[in-house]
């Protein structure tokens, strides 16, 4: 049984999502009132414009002590804008600097069990 077990973790760990972009910024307090977390702004993009952010954001980071996010759902060849916003009660900072990343194309996984019959 304990077999059986570690070969299923293994196959979910394989067929798992290879893609990830991993956001990360700086931040102080400043002089408003203390920031409860930030919020996490993402939105895919067909040309090289970022289009405007909408109204609801993508991710919550419930800590003014991280300042790191790893977006797991992307698609290779998709390329995301996303933007940081400090958030409290009274609502949300400015936006930060927008970046966009395009996820690479990973190559396949290789062939395996080759075999020959020679005749």
């Amino acid at each position: 049984m304990k077999k059986l077990l570690l070969i299923l973790i293994l196959i979910t760990s394989v067929a798992s999502a290879q893609h990830s972009t991993t956001l990360t910024w700086t931040w102080s307090q400043g002089t408003g009132d203390p920031a409860a977390g930030f919020h996490v702004w993402k939105i895919p993009i067909s040309g090289t414009t970022c289009p405007t952010f909408g109204s609801t954001p993508y991710a919550t980071v419930n800590s003014i002590t991280i300042f790191t996010y790893v977006d797991t759902v992307v698609t290779a060849g998709q390329t995301i804008c996303y933007g940081v916003t400090a958030f409290n009660t009274g609502g949300d900072s400015l936006l930060s600097n927008i970046v966009s990343a395009t996820t690479p194309f990973l190559s396949p996984t290789a062939p395996n069990s080759l075999s020959d019959s020679p005749k």
